[in-house]
């Protein structure tokens, strides 16, 4: 976030990508890119491992709700100067990349590499730290949680009401004959219940609407400004305008 050049190059301390992606990730940027993401093709760390973060790439994507996710992606790369300075004015606290250059429309590109086991050292992210980095990068971005909630809550409710109607179809038809047993005490609380998830899940679309109020975000990335002024026009000046954004 501190660094001064035209572009920024992070990589992990622990040599696991590679430093020949480097001229990779240069090559990559003098061409146009604005970002340039160092995606793992493999790895040589823990097999299992590896199908667990396979797995959070499935679900992230799925609930990401169409956003382009980059797979395998976890932060490496070449970031250009326009790109740091837009993360800087985020009121972000814990800005995801992810989801920050999956949403703007940046010039993205990627070089794949293979992961290296780490040299030496232990990781400080344990198996906790990953689940936390995992569940607060899918709620920054995922809308589709508290609407599969609102869903699923309305189809219980339903479901709830067409069963109340078929127990008092067969009351009155059987009368005294039918045994009902505790079948209406738990048709109402399963509409109870169900009336609680669609609130629930309408509050969490309402949470999701500040956050991203919240986190005042750009609306596009202009790359180039043509025939504005900063200062205020000659209302009787008919100019053209142009704006090239992406």
């Amino acid at each position: 976030m501190e660094a001064g050049g035209d572009c920024t190059i992070s990589i992990p301390a622990d040599f696991q990508v590679p430093v020949e992606t480097i001229p990779k990730l240069v090559h990559e940027w003098e061409q146009g890119a604005a970002i340039v993401c160092a995606v793992k093709q493999g790895s040589k760390e823990n097999v299992l491992m590896w199908k667990v973060r396979q797995l959070f790439y499935y679900i992230y994507k799925k609930l990401s709700g169409g956003i382009h996710v980059i797979h395998n992606f976890t932060g490496s790369g070449l970031y250009d100067k326009k790109f740091i300075n837009m993360l800087k004015e985020l009121n972000d606290p814990l800005p995801s990349l992810m989801q920050v250059i999956a949403t703007h429309g940046w010039n993205i590109k990627e070089v794949p590499y293979m992961e290296h086991k780490r040299k030496s050292g232990k990781t400080k992210n344990g198996f906790a730290d990953l689940v936390n980095i995992a569940v607060m990068r899918i709620t920054n971005v995922s809308t589709v949680i508290p609407r599969m909630i609102t869903f699923f809550g309305v189809f219980i409710a339903l479901c709830s009401m067409f069963l109340t109607l078929f127990y008092i179809t067969l009351k009155l038809l059987l009368g005294t004959g039918f045994s009902s047993g505790l079948l209406p005490i738990l048709l109402g609380v399963f509409f109870m219940g169900s009336v609680q998830l669609i609130f629930l899940g309408m509050l969490g679309e309402y949470i999701m609407k500040i956050n991203i109020r919240l986190m005042n975000r750009p609306l596009v990335i202009e790359e180039e400004r043509i025939n504005f002024k900063d200062d205020k026009e000659n209302d009787n000046e008919h100019q053209c305008r142009i704006q090239i954004w992406k």
